[in-house]
């Protein structure tokens, strides 16, 4: 495989494809192949129509009506949408969120094992938007409470929510339902109170963390810096 970072093509000379040492012997800067849509097939790739990035085939949804067979949007993309229009919540707020929280589940406080979107659940309070994911409605932004480990949310969280009031006896849920972490950092950041949930999130480019005023502290202590672009 090419040396050169994201490079899919076998190596031909000196560690690299033909294309990058080809590059370097004429002494010019290695830059990313731009393939064409029919080379890229060849090649077990496709570049996604969101982030522009060329990634293998595996990374993408099935799309039958597709002429590929293939979404246009790769999986981790399509994800960040569909997190902007179910909660009106951008990629830069979710990550200030889980930099807020430690990088940790919300209740039982367990690391992430991947690093990535993949590890955690939005969990918002179903009395106030019960039909996210169905079609039939989306959160008011308001309602998200935080980011739990899969057990927490689909196995733990929702079996408490059932169970009767003074059955309600673990200290951590009741803390994280009382105090959810996404309020208590939305409260870090005053200035957004008096805006409207559509002005400054659902993936317009301006992150919790970006709307204004200075950098918070997490859950851990520890300062976590305004999010980015």
């Amino acid at each position: 495989m090419c040396s050169f970072e994201g490079c899919q093509n076998a190596h031909r000379s000196k560690g690299y494809c033909h294309t990058h040492a080809s590059q370097l012997s004429r002494d010019r800067p290695l830059t990313p192949i731009q393939y064409r849509r029919r080379n890229l097939a060849k090649n077990g790739l496709k570049k996604c129509a969101d982030c522009q990035a060329n990634k293998p085939t595996e990374a993408f949804s099935r799309n039958t009506k597709a002429p590929d067979g293939l979404a246009i949007d790769c999986k981790q993309c399509r994800y960040w949408l569909k997190l902007a229009y179910n909660f009106q919540l951008s990629k830069e707020d979710y990550f200030s969120l889980l930099e807020f929280q430690g990088g940790r589940c919300a209740i039982c406080r367990i690391e992430g094992q991947s690093k990535t979107y993949e590890d955690w659940h939005v969990d918002h309070d179903h009395s106030c938007c019960p039909y996210i994911g169905t079609g039939r409605g989306r959160s008011c932004g308001r309602c998200i409470r935080g980011l739990l480990c899969p057990p927490c949310n689909t196995r733990g969280l929702s079996w408490y929510e059932r169970i009767p009031a003074h059955m309600q006896t673990i200290n951590e849920v009741n803390s994280y339902l009382e105090n959810p972490p996404f309020a208590r950092m939305m409260s870090t950041f005053p200035i957004l109170e008096e805006m409207s949930v559509d002005s400054h999130r659902a993936g317009r480019g301006q992150g919790i963390a970006s709307g204004g005023g200075s950098a918070g502290t997490g859950m851990e202590g520890a300062p976590f810096p305004p999010a980015g672009p």
